[in-house]
């Protein structure tokens, strides 16, 4: 192949671009890149996704001491691993047995932090346990890279001068730093005319912000907000209390990330600040703070998991057991992606920490373009963009590891915000919720959900039947374990359910990123 980005985007074969990523970004067209998007199957970067794994995990088992001691262990010479079935039996990595196992540096190319990272994230807590991830300049490029595919080909861009706005935090969580570096270097594209404000997840500077933008009469033809979706939710409902003048006309777009939302939701989000709109001006990310990006969705996967939605074989067929699912395509060059049969999602990518079939500790499956091509194509209502390249998807079902135990069942937050995400519940929500649990006097385990009301919106016995009614609906459905006990313990299965109001100090503290799980 002579396409410059297939080279650059092969952080071993091109080693210039580990600390020359900015430039090697400004120099090549994306066009270039968009065409072979398009003009090569799905095979193709499956098979550059396989070279890549493979050449990150020998590059890893000579450079990288922790992983050389993690091999060792194992009894796996990696001279022996030869083909991608070989690499399917090297033992899998997580935080357990490998990040919390070897100090930081020995995780890192040749033992040092320093090597090739120059911008050091902390994870955001959800799980509990912070920790350091150096992040290597190649992983700049790469996001730059997908955010230039975005906003180019989803937000128009190219051709609509563009004030960004980020509403993620900004500072040592990944979220922001990593929207703010991809959308300042594609800025500075000559094709692009991109003002950025790093607002910060403040619903008050962001509005005041937009304010100010439209009273200086910066020239853009359209907004877009990047932030969390229950942030974003809040926003588009508190916008219209304010006096800002612009012109209603003007397209307001949204980049997501940490969470999936369903199509009900998207639309509802979009319809608060546009007359006319399209499904893919909102655009959610899946990511994670130890792999950076791993996929997005495109006008393809939000067309399939609207029609799962609305359609009974549809969604049986493509998310199976699950209730709802998230539909991300990704680019195996970028990401390599493995689905085991217990449904765990594994990850091989490079960076300031290279990591090999790593366990982010998620749910899902693998599903080839075909599958999904077979799924949408009796359906011509389903739209799609002109581009939509033959990649890969990612069907992610939730966390694995992160659940709150209740008794035999495991209460998966992913359940309870499906549960939330129904039209007479997310109304009159923010969309975060806190789960936890405790025992009552006689010592019986209880369960309960905090959610967190729209501001102004008072607490009602009402809704608190209507979110007790629908989490419990929903998680019958999803874990047959909790619908066993409820059958056989109805009374001990009923979850409290706490209305608190809104941006309360007890668990939705403003600016704070909610942890799902709380003690």
């Amino acid at each position: 192949m002579n396409n410059p980005y297939l080279t650059n985007l092969n952080f071993l074969s091109n080693p210039k671009v580990r600390k020359n990523w900015l430039k090697d970004f400004f120099d090549v067209p994306i066009e270039d890149f968009e065409k072979t998007l398009t003009q090569h199957p799905e095979e193709f970067w499956i098979s550059e996704g396989e070279k890549k794994a493979l050449a990150i995990f020998h590059a890893a088992a000579e450079e990288v001491p922790a992983y050389k001691k993690f091999l060792a262990k194992n009894k796996i010479a990696h001279e022996k691993i030869k083909t991608i079935e070989d690499f399917k039996n090297v033992p899998p990595t997580n935080k357990k047995n490998y990040i919390d196992e070897y100090p930081l540096n020995e995780r890192c190319w040749n033992g040092s932090v320093m090597e090739l990272s120059n911008i050091p994230a902390v994870n955001a807590g959800t799980t509990g346990a912070l920790r350091f991830w150096p992040r290597g300049s190649f992983q700049e490029f790469e996001s730059s890279v997908t955010h230039e595919l975005i906003f180019k080909n989803y937000f128009e861009a190219d051709k609509y001068s563009t004030l960004l706005v980020i509403g993620f935090p900004i500072g040592v969580y990944i979220s922001g730093i990593a929207t703010l570096l991809p959308s300042w270097a594609l800025s500075n594209k000559q094709q692009y005319k991109i003002s950025i404000g790093a607002t910060s997840n403040n619903k008050e500077a962001v509005i005041d912000f937009i304010k100010r933008a439209v009273e200086s009469h910066m020239d853009f033809d359209q907004i877009v907000l990047a932030g969390h979706p229950f942030f974003v939710k809040d926003f588009v409902e508190s916008i219209s209390a304010y006096d800002i003048k612009f012109n209603q006309d003007m397209p307001f777009k949204f980049l997501f990330a940490s969470e999936g939302f369903t199509e009900e939701w998207r639309n509802y989000v979009l319809s608060k600040v546009n007359k006319k709109f399209s499904p893919h001006w909102a655009i959610n990310l899946y990511g994670s703070t130890d792999l950076v990006i791993l996929g997005h969705e495109t006008p393809v996967s939000i067309a399939a998991k609207e029609l799962a939605e609305n359609n009974l074989a549809v969604r049986q067929k493509l998310f199976g057991s699950a209730s709802s699912a998230n539909l991300y395509q990704y680019n195996p060059l970028l990401r390599y992606a493995e689905s085991l049969k217990d449904e765990t999602l594994l990850f091989t990518a490079t960076g300031g920490v290279p990591l090999i079939r790593y366990e982010i500790g998620d749910r899902g499956r693998i599903v080839p373009y075909g599958e999904i091509e077979n799924i949408i194509s009796p359906h011509p209502r389903t739209s799609r963009q002109q581009f939509s390249p033959k990649l890969p998807f990612i069907l992610h079902k939730g966390r694995n590891n992160y659940v709150l135990e209740f008794y035999i069942s495991h209460i998966n937050p992913e359940y309870v915000r499906q549960a939330l995400d129904k039209p007479d519940i997310f109304k009159r929500i923010t969309g975060r919720f806190a789960l936890r649990k405790f025992h009552d006097r006689k010592l019986n385990q209880k369960f309960e959900v905090n959610v967190e009301l729209q501001k102004g919106c008072e607490k009602n016995a009402q809704l608190e039947r209507t979110i007790k009614d629908s989490v419990i609906n929903e998680l019958r459905k999803c874990d047959y374990r909790y619908d066993v006990f409820y059958k056989s313990a109805k009374k001990f299965a009923i979850p409290k359910i706490n209305l608190w109001p809104y941006q309360h100090d007890k668990y939705f503290k403003v600016g704070v990123k909610p942890r799902y799980i709380v003690e």
